[in-house]
């Protein structure tokens, strides 16, 4: 991607539970072209699968420590599906601050003057 950065790759788990809720709640909401009351129900349907994946026994280390993650953002994690104009990622605020952060990075600024 020209002048920005990739987008990061998210888990498997994450991208297929944002792409489903993504498709069936943020997508079709806009503009008016589902009600209140079947967005809340799709809301509520992407809630349980999201339970029933946070209740799932799981031994990998590296899972364990990304559901645990999840459970304690769940409500934080899907905002963009309640409340109009959050976007569902912020990928356009990390590319814009990119260039300050590496220019710290690079000259060192990231440590106190004493």
């Amino acid at each position: 991607m020209p002048g920005g950065c990739p987008a990061p790759t998210p888990h498997p788990a994450v991208a297929r539970i944002q792409a489903k809720s993504h498709n069936r709640c943020s997508q079709a909401s806009n503009n008016g072209k589902v009600g209140t009351s079947r967005l809340k129900k799709e809301i509520a349907a992407l809630k349980e699968r999201v339970d029933r994946l946070l209740s799932a026994r799981v031994t990998h280390e590296p899972d364990r420590l990304l559901l645990g993650h999840l459970g304690t953002e769940r409500d934080t994690h899907f905002t963009f599906l309640r409340h109009d104009g959050v976007p569902a990622a912020n990928h356009e605020a990390e590319r814009a601050i990119r260039p300050q952060v590496s220019t710290r990075k690079t000259w060192g600024h990231n440590k106190k003057i004493r």
